[in-house]
């Protein structure tokens, strides 16, 4: 059983990646959410939301960048503390 450090930890962590998921466009939302959430892969994705693969695939790219940024930039806030 986790203890309740990690459990507000995990919390803390799950509410982060959130927010920075809401950050991103929509276009770049929808398609990570849709490829990380629902498991759809990139063809799927497209037709969803009726993008050239490499639309998605750009998409894709640029918002796990941008949340990956947003989530180190938090462990380096929590660094300084």
């Amino acid at each position: 059983r986790p203890s309740a450090e990690r459990t507000i930890v995990a919390r803390e962590h799950l509410a982060a990646v959130q927010a920075a998921v809401n950050r991103l466009s929509h276009r770049q939302r929808a398609c990570f959410l849709l490829r990380f959430v629902e498991a759809m892969t990139l063809e799927e994705i497209a037709e969803t939301l009726q993008l050239e693969v490499g639309t998605v695939k750009a998409h894709l790219s640029r918002a796990v960048g941008a949340v990956r940024r947003q989530l180190q930039g938090r462990e380096r806030q929590c660094e300084d503390i």
